[in-house]
C-alpha cells in the first residue's frame, strides 16, 4: 500500500469517527430537548407533553410535538398569551451542543 492510499485510509477512518461523534452530541442534544420541553410545556390532559417527540436522520434531531394545537401555547394566539416550552428548551441545551461540537473541531 502506497504511503497515499494509507493516509487517504488514515483520513476516512477519522472522518467516519467524527461523523460518529457528530451524530451522538446530535442524538444527546435532540433528546435532552425532547426532556426540557416536556419538563416546560403546560399541563392541562397531558396531551400537549405526550406528543412532544425526538425524531433523529443522520447529523439531524428535530423535536417535535404534534398535538394540533402546539403552535398555538408557544407563539400565542391575539387571545392568549404565548406559554413557550419548545424554545427555552431548545435555547437552555444549544451551549452544550455548541461545546461538544467545538471539542470534536478541536480534536478533543
Amino acid at each position: 500500500m502506497s504511503e497515499l492510499a494509507r493516509y487517504a485510509a488514515e483520513l476516512r477512518t477519522l472522518a467516519d469517527s467524527l461523523e460518529q461523534r457528530a451524530d451522538a452530541a446530535v442524538r444527546k442534544t435532540g433528546l435532552d430537548v425532547e426532556a426540557d420541553a416536556k419538563i416546560f410545556a403546560p399541563v392541562d390532559t397531558g396531551n400537549l407533553r405526550n406528543s412532544i417527540t425526538a425524531r433523529f436522520s443522520p447529523l439531524r434531531a428535530e423535536v417535535v410535538a404534534t398535538a394540533d394545537y402546539a403552535v398555538f401555547v408557544e407563539l400565542g394566539t391575539t387571545r392568549m398569551a404565548e406559554r413557550p416550552f419548545m424554545r427555552p428548551a431548545a435555547a437552555r441545551r444549544a451551549p452544550g451542543f455548541i461545546k461538544a461540537i467545538e471539542q470534536l473541531a478541536d480534536g478533543s
